[in-house]
């Protein structure tokens, strides 16, 4: 997929010489997206790319060879190009649009607003970019470009995966919750980007986890680094699997903890999340635990990455890439549920409060 386009243009300024105009366009963040959703990230942000012209908020303009007078109009410093450097053309800027650039470039719909048709005052910067820009060159990157998203999107709506089938039925019924913010998701991706499913353990460590996972007597999962989408996937897969099975609400059969920060595909997958003002909740299992021995807190099972050291009342496994803990006693009394109640939604813990759980947000309220 062809995600550069270079544009060697001639600026003239009135009678003067001409001046190169080059510049690349970066559409990078577009190839992102689309490897991203095929692995069950992202798939709302994909599926909502209606027109060719919704893939211009993802396209960044590298500014590389500019006449002087250019850089001046774009208030931009050629020894830093990475700045917008003069405010007298903020009222160009939409609020929400970044106006730094990054290494992937300054956002197109930026580098858009300083040109202009103006009949016979059109300024010279603005009839050497606009013919390109509006021309058949660009379109057509841009349809190459769109037709390769709508293949993206066939094969997402006819995809098998359990979280990705669960998220299109949030989006079919109008539960999603990006659905009700009035801003259009947009992650603008660097170079080097490794994808939102790139692991960040070893193919061993999730083995172990998926392992662990799948026991029937596993029924409270806590999490302490909220980083690793791949592990987040595991847990949600694994809860939503059995909400399935069961029939339950989700999350009646797997109560999943998280630390300090709940990730925005926990939502997006439809499954269920809960996060403490501080630490993390008590659990079967609790994955990168703290190295301190309280983290443990009586759970049955605790796996890691890395050593934490010995830990009194449990016995250590490893392999490449991870450490497990387990305890000597297998019925610990801090994960012992009570599930006695008319609403399935609300788990009471003998030594922790309830959680309710939010419809459209995967945050959850402390009872």
């Amino acid at each position: 997929m062809k995600t550069r386009l270079r544009a060697r243009l001639k600026y003239t300024y009135w009678r003067d010489p001409s001046e190169p105009f080059i510049v690349t366009l970066n559409a990078d963040p577009v190839r992102h997206l689309i490897t991203d959703a095929a692995k069950g990230y992202r798939v709302f942000e994909l599926l909502q790319i209606n027109r060719p012209g919704d893939l211009w908020r993802y396209f960044r303009v590298i500014l590389e060879q500019l006449p002087e007078r250019v850089w001046d109009y774009l208030g931009i410093n050629p020894a830093d190009r990475s700045q917008v450097v003069r405010g007298d053309r903020d009222r160009y800027a939409d609020p929400y649009e970044p106006r730094d650039a990054d290494q992937s470039g300054h956002p197109l719909n930026w580098f858009d607003r300083f040109f202009a048709y103006q009949d016979e005052d059109t300024e010279p910067h603005s009839h050497c970019w606009l013919p390109f820009r509006e021309g058949r060159v660009f379109h057509a990157f841009t349809a190459t470009l769109f037709a390769e998203v709508q293949k993206a999107q066939t094969a997402v709506r006819s995809s098998t995966d359990v979280l990705v089938l669960a998220e299109l039925a949030l989006i079919d019924r109008l539960d999603h919750p990006l659905q009700w913010v009035s801003k259009q998701p947009t992650e603008i991706t660097l170079p080097g980007y490794r994808g939102a499913a790139h692991p960040r353990q070893t193919p061993s460590f999730y083995t172990v986890l998926k392992r662990l996972l799948a026991k029937s007597k596993m029924r409270s999962v806590a999490l302490c680094d909220h980083k690793d989408l791949a592990t987040i996937r595991a847990i949600c897969l694994q809860q939503r699997k059995r909400a399935n099975a069961s029939g339950r609400p989700v999350g009646a059969d797997l109560i999943f903890h998280m630390s300090d920060h709940i990730s925005n595909c926990v939502a997006d997958w439809d499954a269920r999340a809960a996060v403490a003002y501080e630490g993390v909740g008590f659990a079967d299992l609790i994955v990168e635990p703290y190295s301190n021995a309280s983290t443990l807190r009586g759970c049955t099972y605790a796996l890691a990455s890395t050593e934490r050291g010995d830990f009194e009342g449990y016995t250590r496994t490893s392999g490449p890439g991870w450490v497990l803990y387990s305890a000597a006693t297998t019925n610990p009394p801090w994960c012992a549920i009570d599930r006695k109640g008319s609403d399935d939604r609300f788990h009471k813990w003998t030594q922790a409060p309830k959680v309710s759980w939010s419809k459209h947000r995967d945050r959850c309220e402390w009872r």
